[in-house]
């Protein structure tokens, strides 16, 4: 009789072999201890310990988890124990397994073959799989099972359940397989079989709970070990390595899931501390910009504007980067969040985009004032130089003067005759209106410069104020005090001698007059024209022609001077006998000037091209920046508001703005074209407009990289959603197991094949949940289970699902069904070190270990 339909006939040769009989007993001895021990009950001998039935009953509860009925619990006669031993036969048999031959009083009797044949039953049944004519496939598939899992093992290929474990390596592998941190497999020895032997069954009972079934005796005393001690003790290694596999499957979900939460969590932990940084870094650049202490020199104010300038190339632009890349960061994690419909994240406080925006804005702000006010700086230091070179040159020319003078007021010599003395009068009376003239002008002017210096809130004024006082009380008014001394010589002189030549002297008052004049005019004329703006030019204009009116006035005394000197050259006298300058040497300061006139006529007319030509610069500039800066400003709402929760249609509409936005980069190269031109022209202050070329790029810049960084987000969603989860390996090993079981190649499994197939792989199922799952996947109904459909479930089985419920199932099989898991089950299940830290940081303890299901509910909030 086969074994599979048991009980064990007297023909059967290995039950007649004494040595395979006491392997058996000793084996399914162990085994029934194992199961027995979770009710904390054991037996010692096998043919006796079962005959009143009561361990048989406890044995058959736990394996089946179904109660067996109205046993006897103190059973005192024979017919007790045969009342008690035929309810458990027929529990047996309630289960699908058939039994033939084996009847309650042999058991009773203690009739050890056919307690060991009911045992070996039981054991198919519960432990490898239905009985009947189905142990074949059982068998085959625990084979098939062992044979993938010691695939690639070098001297190991198992065949059969006897000789093929005899060397002990089949076993090591299988434990190696599943855990190589307890065995060095590489250095074990084939011919050390019982070496090999007694390594595998210690590790076995310490490490991983297996009881030990078998003895090295029983494997090596024997030229053929018994088969069904052999499958018994696999089918221990199979069923743990089972439970181990689904806790590592388990495991491997809850991986996922925190990969995804850790990266979002990271994610929002570098934008909050980059963010963070820039604000600082622009409240602090704010904080500078808004100092207005430059200095009290020209190259002060033009080193702070090399700075400036510095900033602006250097410092900024990476910080502009910065702020494009932090909104790429946000709105790809927002995107990121609402395809996995998660809360979107909430910056604190002054870190959102939009607030980087505004405050990136006011520091844009912060630096065009800063810079506007440094050009005014400029100005206004370049005026005060000009005033103070003027304000030198005067009193210079003033101290030459005095100086001059000064010989020529100390003389004793009056004259000796009449006319000398009249000379000397009339030359001190010239030298009284020039004298006068001086005072008077350069007074003005003086006074005039340090109002303009005064106004331009020069700090030097009461120095040039005093030095002007100093110079007018002292060298100034000992000149005319000399001047009076000699005049009252004269003066006493005059009394002998006669009127000096009036018009001599009137030459020389009036020339000198003339030449102070013109010598004051140089100022209008030869000064360097500084303006920057057309009004600017106007006002130059403006002032230049009312300069022109008084010089025609001037030209007139110029004529009459010519008259006079005509007619002192008549006379045969030197109209210069009195004077300090000639008419000849007055006619050459005036033809110098008349040629300064028309030169500085052309200069303000070629001024005016140039600021009209720069000024309609600035409106083309300034009209093409606003365009741009409000086309990037809605389309990069329309960017960032995207209600759509479709990853495609989001896909699309954002590849169509970045179709736009190529077709739009003509307008982009125009205003850099213009803003070239000013750049040649030297213009740097444009009063239409705030924006400037760098502005306007940052913006088109940060609009096309937010464009590209959504799409490469939508992008990778779109992917990730067409990714089943398995990997390629696993997809190959579905597809050989199933082969192996499709003997006809006709695409199709029964139920027992597809329950063969599944356990090759690990599936361990319960009649019911076999039945769920036929029902389930088997659409059309026809009792087979196609290639298609076996996939179909192989990977929504192994992908998992992303939810609370499905979390907390995967952490309930790492727990062991408890409602709690320990830190030994966490490392056990999940090999990363930081994903392991990540759950006993965040998960809540409780007593005896962590509380995954307020984690897991956590999570999905």
């Amino acid at each position: 009789m086969s074994e599979e339909s048991a009980p064990v006939s007297g023909n059967d040769k290995q039950l007649l072999n004494k040595a395979w009989e006491i392997t058996q007993k000793k084996t399914f001895t162990a085994w029934c201890n194992s199961h027995l021990r979770k009710v904390g009950s054991s037996i010692e001998q096998i043919d006796t310990d079962f005959t009143d039935g009561i361990k048989l009953a406890q044995l058959l509860e736990v394996i089946s988890n179904d109660p067996v009925f109205k046993v006897n619990k103190t059973p005192k006669l024979r017919i007790h124990n045969i009342q008690n031993v035929g309810l458990c036969l027929k529990h047996i048999e309630s289960h699908g397994v058939k039994l033939v031959g084996i009847g309650a009083e042999e058991l009773v009797d203690k009739n050890l073959k056919m307690t060991l044949g009911m045992i070996w039953t039981i054991i198919l049944r519960f432990a490898i799989q239905d009985i009947s004519i189905e142990e074949l496939s059982a068998k085959e598939a625990l084979l098939l099972w062992c044979q993938r899992k010691t695939e690639g093992y070098e001297r190991v290929k198992v065949g059969n359940f006897h000789t093929s474990f005899q060397d002990g390596l089949a076993f090591c592998a299988l434990i190696h397989k599943h855990r190589p941190d307890l065995i060095n497999y590489d250095s074990l020895n084939k011919d050390d079989k019982a070496g090999n032997l007694q390594l595998a069954f210690d590790i076995a009972e310490k490490e991983l709970d297996i009881p030990k079934m078998l003895d090295v005796s029983d494997m090596l005393d024997v030229v053929r070990p018994d088969e069904r001690s052999v499958m018994t003790y696999v089918a221990q290694y199979y069923h743990h390595f089972s439970a181990s596999r689904k806790a590592e499957t388990a495991g491997k979900q809850v991986s996922k899931v925190l990969d995804t939460f850790m990266l979002l969590e990271q994610t929002k932990s570098d934008y909050i501390k980059r963010a963070t940084e820039l604000v600082q870094w622009i409240n602090s650049k704010n904080a500078q910009l808004e100092s207005r202490e430059f200095g009290d020199s020209i190259e002060s104010v033009q080193g702070f504007m090399a700075a400036l300038k510095e900033y602006k190339n250097s410092e900024k632009p990476p910080r502009g980067q910065e702020v494009l890349e932090l909104e790429a960061i946000y709105n790809s994690l927002q995107t990121k969040l609402r395809l996995i419909k998660r809360e979107p994240f909430v910056a604190p406080q002054g870190l959102s985009p939009s607030e980087i925006d505004q405050s990136w804005s006011a520091l844009e702000k912060s630096e065009q004032e800063h810079a506007e006010a440094l050009r005014s700086e400029l100005k206004r230091q370049k005026k005060i130089a000009i005033l103070l070179q003027k304000y030198n040159r005067i009193l210079k020319k003033l101290e030459n003067w005095s100086a001059s003078k000064a010989t020529y007021l100390s003389s004793t010599e009056l004259g000796e005759t009449i006319t000398a003395v009249q000379a000397k009068l009339k030359n001190l009376e010239a030298f009284d209106g020039e004298y006068q003239s001086l005072e008077t002008q350069s007074t003005a002017d003086l006074n005039s410069i340090l109002a303009q210096l005064t106004e331009l809130n020069y700090n030097g004024v009461p120095a040039l104020t005093e030095r002007k006082d100093s110079f007018f009380a002292q060298q100034w008014t000992g000149v005319k005090q000399s001047a009076d001394t000699y005049k009252n010589s004269l003066l006493a002189e005059l009394e002998r001698l006669q009127k000096i030549e009036d018009s001599l002297v009137e030459f020389a008052k009036r020339a000198a007059q003339l030449n102070v004049w013109i010598e004051s005019a140089d100022d209008h004329v030869f000064d360097p024209i500084s303006v920057d703006s057309v009004e600017a030019v106007i006002e130059a204009q403006e002032k230049f022609d009312t300069f022109l009116q008084d010089q025609s006035q001037q030209f007139a005394e110029l004529e009459a001077l010519a008259q006079l000197t005509q007619q002192l050259r008549d006379l045969g006298r030197s109209e210069n006998d009195y004077s300090v300058i000639s008419y000849d040497e007055l006619s050459a300061k005036w033809n110098n000037l008349l040629a300064g006139i028309e030169e500085r006529k052309g200069q303000l007319a070629t001024e005016h091209t140039t600021q009209t030509n720069n000024d309609a610069l600035c409106q083309s500039f300034a009209e093409k920046a606003n365009v741009i800066s409000e086309y990037v400003r809605v389309t990069l709402e329309s960017l960032t508001q995207t209600t759509s929760s479709e990853p495609q249609e989001q896909l699309n509409s954002i590849r169509a703005i970045i179709a736009s936005h190529q077709e739009k980069k003509p307008e982009l190269e125009e205003l850099v074209a213009i803003s070239a031109q000013l750049e040649e022209a030297q213009v740097t202050d444009n009063k239409h407009t705030q924006h400037t070329l760098e502005s306007i790029k940052l913006k088109w810049e940060k609009l096309n990289t937010l464009a590209k960084k959504n799409e490469q987000v939508v992008e990778g969603e779109i992917l990730a959603k067409q990714l089943t989860g398995v990997t390629a390996e696993e997809l190959s090993e579905f597809k050989a197991c199933y082969s192996h079981f499709d003997k006809d190649n006709d695409n199709k499994l029964n139920r027992l094949e597809f329950s063969s197939c599944l356990k090759s792989l690990g599936e361990d199922l319960t009649e019911e949940q076999l039945t769920a799952v036929v029902g389930k996947i088997d659409v059309d109904g026809n009792g087979y289970i196609s290639f298609e459909e076996f996939i179909e479930y192989m990977v929504t089985s192994r992908k998992g699902s992303d939810n609370a419920e499905s979390t907390k199932a995967a952490f309930k099989v790492m727990a062991e069904d408890k409602d709690f898991i320990t830190e030994a089950q966490i490392r056990q299940s999940i090999s990363d070190s930081k994903q392991v830290e990540y759950l006993l940081a965040n998960m809540p303890a409780v007593e005896g270990g962590y509380d995954y299901n307020s984690f897991a509910e956590k999570l999905y909030q």
